[in-house]
Formats: structure tokens, C-alpha cells, sequence
């Protein structure tokens, strides 16, 4: 790669080799342009060969392709052996307005063996500079995030012809009002996992919006006994299975219509979500039957939630084994309703309304600590600051110990923790000292949800009951908050406002880089 270094209206050339003709789409040539005044201005390389030049826009990573016609041997140096073809090259700037050029700087080009009779170059020509700068729209369009919508409506625009180009441009604000429009999207952040850390929340609190779940939605206890069969009846429900039983005069598949909707047995479904449906049976049962629309789900297979299969009654169907095909009862067990297109292993419903959800900011370390506000003990004095630091002082004449708080954490492996330690067999969080260890310093007890350990932050925290379906309102905690539970199995699904300073910062950006493209396009001259 060529390496040249830009300042004000100075091209120099930093890089030491000698490139070899006839490449075609190969070398490349990047540019450090180390004064302001190049700032936001589109820049394009200039590559002379005699008299002609041939133009290669820049990136935003500040790298162009060496168009391949300047790198054709010349006569001279074909007909001399060690000859040199010479290039020069320089760059150009504009913000649609000023026009900023620089000197030449001379390259040689190594002939290749190619140009000893190797044929006609295959090379297709080099893209004019209107064509090089739609390319470079399309390349920026494509790393702006969350706006990739409005983005590709600027793009498509850009692409149909240089008219309709300048139609954009002179709308510039109208273009970056569809743009912010689209953009509202990003200010919703969104976060799932067993245990949610979000770092971009609104400074102003708000509510935020979570669904707490297992990994199965089914929730068997719902599910009632039927007496009015058509020609079977749900008459046992257990903890993971229920039996169907046949009539006495019924021969073949009997079946058992409840009066409950999918929904009442799975009020945690969304709308417009695909899960999946498994179970295990003891006949030649297949699916759920849904009543009110006349669909199957059939058991393995995946299926979108909608609204009328929400509240369409289920239906249950068994093939009477225990005694051939007359009567007898048929078992389906382990029915599971999971998010995803595959079915697991079975795993027992939760219900939301068991489960404790807590909210903190990073520091999952609760207040107030279970020794309290001081402690001496094995000689050594703890007394807990203010901001729930803690001061410790003196030398222990046995191991001595703290205790802060307990919380159970399901996974250590995703946690780090700073001036304290934590016992997994009684989730007990404590600052410990050996026998022996003399200290004298404040320890600034801490642990959060990170692969690093981050500036100490007091605990603020509290706790909610989730309802019955699983959702939950909650208080946010700005910047940085935490949610997590108190049940093994639960993912927590959070909606929240993202910090207005960061998205807008994003947008801006992006939307400066789109204008800025636009105009720079519709001032050149492509005639």
C-alpha cells in the first residue's frame, strides 16, 4: 500500500517500495492528512500519467484504489530493462464550496513481467468521480446505526441521477427531519439475559418496561378437568402431564375441547413472536388443536403467536393404548412452549409472580450490610462510611471478616468484585482479612455485571413483584442500572429510554456525514 502524508497543501510520501505495473484493483494508497484544515471536507487522490489524470475518491478510512490505468508500462520502459514508469500524485478537497488542493509527489512504478508480452490489460476502466462518490454513499450509509431505513431512501436517491441528487441536496433540512424521524427507534434501548447491565439510560427517570419469564411459557396448573367431552375428557391434571380418557363406546382418537384460550395458559406469549411446541406422549397423539380457527400446532414444530390463536380454546387428543383402541387413557406429558425455532429439553413453568425482581445501579451490594454501621473483631475495627465505603483499621490476630450482605448469584462467572469477597455455598458478600494482616486504608466494596472492574458506586436499589404475566414497571436508574432475580432459569426482558445525549450525538453524526456527501456531490463539476 501507498502511504502519503497530508499537510495544508503538502503531499509527501512516507512508504518505501516500488510498486509493479499492470495490477488491476490491487494497490491502494492511504492518506494521513495531519492539519485541521482538511476537516469534513470529501477528498478525492488525483493520479497523473503524461497528461492524463484519472480521479479515485477517498474513504472515510482514508484509503483509495490506485486506478489501474495509471499503472499500465510504458514504452520506454518495456523497451529498456530496469526502466521506470513515473506518476505523480496529488489530492483535492471541497465542502461543496472551497476547493483545496495539493502539490504533486513523484512515484515510480517497477515494470512488471506482464508488460514483456503478457497480453492486453483486463482491467475494466475506472469508475468516474459521480460514480466513485455513489459507491462512498453507499459504503457510509451502511455503518449508521439506526437509521438504515431513511439512510437507504437518501442512498436509492443518490443512485437514480444527478437531478434528482440536487433535489436532496437543497432539501438538506427536510432530508435530516425524515431522518431524525425514523431515528425515534433509537432512543428505545433494549436488553435481555439472566441478568440485564444497560450503561446508556436516560438521565431522566422514567419507567421501564420489563417481562420477566422461564424458559417454558406452557403453565399446566391452568389447565381444568372436563366433565362435557365430545368423546373424551381431560380427567387428571398432574405437575408435568395430563390424561385423557376416553367413552366407553368410543373407539379410535378421542379428543377433549377445553373453554380456556391459549392465552390463559400462557399469558407471558407475545404477539408476532415464534415458539416453539413439544411434548411427550404414550399414543399416537400429535399436536394441540385450536378449535376456533381450525389449526394444529403440531408437537417439534415452530410456530408465530398470533392474536386469534391466542384466543382460540385448545383442544387435546389422545389415542386410548392402555387397552388397544377402546377405552383406556391416554397420557401427554412435558408440554413446552419456548421462544425459538428448536425444541429442548424439557424444563418445569415458573411463575412469574413468584419470582422477586431486583433494580439496582452497577454495585449489586445491598444496604443496609448485616453487620451494620461498625464491627471490631480478632482486632481489627470496621465502621462503615457514609457512601457505604468502609473504613478498616488494625491487624487481626485471627482471620477477621465483615459480612455485607447475602445474594445468590447464578453465575459467578459473569461478575467482577472489588475490596470483597463471596462464599458460594451461603451467598454471603464480606470483606475478609487473614491472620496476621495489618491494614489501615477505606475499602470500597463492590460487584457488578462486567468483564471489568469499574469506579465504585453506593448501592440504590429495590425490588418489584412481577404480575402474573410476567411484566413489570420499574424505576430507572441512571446511568448504569442492573436488574437481576432471585430464581435460577428466569430471563429478563427490559425495554428502556436510551440517554438522549448519546443517541442524538450518533445522529448528528450521521446525518452531518450524509450532507456533507450530498453537497459535495452536487457542488462538483460532472459535466
Amino acid at each position: 500500500m501507498l502511504e502519503f502524508r497530508v499537510i495544508n497543501q503538502t503531499i509527501k510520501r512516507v512508504d518505501r517500495f516500488d510498486p509493479a505495473t499492470d495490477s488491476v484493483d490491487y494497490l491502494k494508497a492511504t492518506f494521513n492528512f495531519a492539519t485541521k484544515d482538511w476537516d469534513g471536507l470529501v477528498k478525492t487522490a488525483l493520479f497523473r500519467l503524461g497528461t492524463k489524470v484519472y480521479k479515485s475518491v477517498i474513504g472515510s478510512d482514508n484509503v483509495c484504489v490506485v486506478p489501474w490505468e495509471v499503472l499500465v508500462a510504458s514504452s520506454e520502459s518495456t523497451s529498456s530493462l530496469g526502466s521506470k514508469n513515473k506518476i505523480f500524485v496529488s489530492v483535492t478537497g471541497t465542502d461543496g464550496s472551497i476547493e483545496l488542493p495539493t502539490s504533486e509527489v513523484r512515484i515510480e512504478l517497477a515494470t512488471s513481467g506482464k508488460a514483456y508480452g503478457g497480453g492486453e490489460n483486463s482491467g475494466t476502466p475506472t469508475p468516474d468521480e459521480f460514480t466513485q462518490f455513489v459507491n462512498t454513499v453507499k459504503d457510509e450509509v451502511a455503518t449508521i446505526n439506526d437509521t438504515a431505513e431513511a439512510v437507504k431512501t437518501a442512498t436509492e436517491t443518490v443512485e437514480k441521477s444527478v437531478e434528482t441528487v440536487e433535489k436532496v441536496a437543497k432539501s438538506n433540512e427536510t432530508t435530516a427531519g425524515i431522518i431524525k424521524n425514523s431515528a425515534a427507534n433509537a432512543f428505545k434501548g433494549t436488553a435481555s439475559g439472566e441478568v440485564v447491565r444497560v450503561d446508556d439510560v436516560s438521565c431522566i427517570e422514567h419507567s421501564a418496561n420489563v417481562l420477566v419469564h422461564g424458559k417454558n411459557f406452557f403453565d399446566i396448573s391452568k389447565i381444568r378437568t372436563t366433565t362435557s367431552p365430545v368423546n373424551a375428557v381431560i380427567s387428571e391434571v398432574g405437575e408435568d402431564y395430563i390424561i385423557i380418557t376416553t367413552n366407553d363406546d368410543y373407539t379410535g382418537n378421542g379428543f377433549s375441547t377445553t373453554t380456556q384460550p391459549l392465552k390463559e395458559v400462557c399469558p407471558s406469549l407475545e404477539i408476532g413472536k415464534t415458539y416453539t411446541l413439544s411434548a411427550t406422549t404414550e399414543s399416537n397423539s400429535t399436536n394441540i388443536y385450536f378449535s376456533g380457527i381450525g389449526k394444529s400446532w403440531v408437537f417439534g414444530k415452530a410456530m408465530v403467536v398470533t392474536e386469534e390463536l391466542l384466543n382460540s380454546p385448545l383442544t387435546f387428543y389422545g389415542l386410548s393404548t392402555m387397552h388397544g383402541y377402546g377405552t383406556g387413557d391416554c397420557r401427554i406429558s412435558n408440554i413446552q412452549i419456548e421462544l425459538g425455532t428448536e425444541a429442548t429439553e424439557y424444563t418445569p413453568y415458573i411463575d412469574p409472580s413468584t419470582v422477586t425482581l431486583t433494580r439496582c445501579g452497577k454495585n449489586l451490594i445491598t444496604a443496609p450490610y448485616i453487620h451494620g454501621t461498625s464491627r471490631t473483631h480478632n482486632g481489627v475495627t470496621f465502621t462503615v462510611n457514609a457512601d457505604g465505603s468502609v473504613k478498616v483499621v488494625g491487624t487481626a490476630t485471627a482471620d477477621s471478616y465483615f459480612s455485607l450482605c447475602k445474594i445468590h448469584i447464578f453465575d459467578e462467572t459473569k461478575i467482577v468484585k472489588t475490596d470483597c469477597s463471596y462464599n458460594r455455598n451461603n451467598d454471603v458478600v464480606s470483606i475478609y482479612l487473614m491472620s496476621g494482616e495489618t491494614v489501615n486504608k477505606t475499602f470500597y466494596p463492590q460487584i457488578e455485571v462486567s468483564d471489568t472492574a469499574t469506579n465504585y458506586e453506593q448501592y440504590k436499589g429495590a425490588t418489584y413483584t412481577p404480575n402474573a404475566d410476567g411484566t413489570c414497571e420499574i424505576v430507572s436508574v441512571s446511568p448504569t442500572m442492573t436488574l437481576s432475580t432471585d430464581t435460577e432459569g428466569i430471563t429478563i426482558e427490559c425495554e428502556y429510554n436510551r440517554d438522549t445525549n448519546i443517541v442524538m450525538g450518533d445522529i448528528e453524526t450521521a446525518i452531518d456525514g450524509i450532507l456533507a456527501i450530498q453537497n459535495a456531490i452536487i457542488g462538483g463539476d460532472y459535466s
